[in-house]
């Protein structure tokens, strides 16, 4: 594998960047792979080097970032040889079968200030993917 910085960051990436928005519950979206079978992909790329994840807090309501700090711990790969990158901006629904990226400025009681870029949004973004990945840093946080 070839690896490359990533901008000005000092870190160094795979050329090939894992893209998890596939991973975490089908019952989210019919393409989305379940647990298994994700964790038998994550483990392919990352002994072939790929080092570098890409998840998002929205990907099956979280499930995606919980696959991915899954299979951190189940394949015993040590946190500090992959780079792991998640984003935020979508409301995050507690239905799993809820799509949410489309509705980022709904305001009803259930969801209001669960989406956007406020302060205290991003504050309990960061919290809620730090718990789902089982890891205590983020690599790289993306506005969604």
């Amino acid at each position: 594998m070839e690896y490359i910085r990533l901008g000005n960051s000092g870190l160094k990436v795979s050329k090939i960047c894992l893209g998890c928005m596939g991973y975490g519950s089908p019952e989210w979206q019919s393409w989305v792979l379940g647990e298994e079978e994700s964790i038998k992909l994550i483990k392919a790329a990352y002994d072939a080097g790929i080092n570098f994840w890409d998840s998002s807090d929205v990907y099956s309501n979280g499930g995606s970032e919980e696959v991915v700090g899954k299979a951190l711990k189940v394949l015993g790969i040590p946190r500090e040889r992959v780079v792991i990158a998640t984003k935020l901006f979508f409301r995050v629904s507690d239905i799993l079968e809820e799509v949410t990226y489309f509705s980022a400025s709904e305001e009803t009681p259930r969801v209001v200030n669960q989406g956007g870029l406020s302060r205290k949004h991003i504050f309990e973004a960061v919290d809620k993917s730090l718990q789902r990945l089982g890891t205590d840093y983020i690599d790289l946080y993306q506005i969604h």
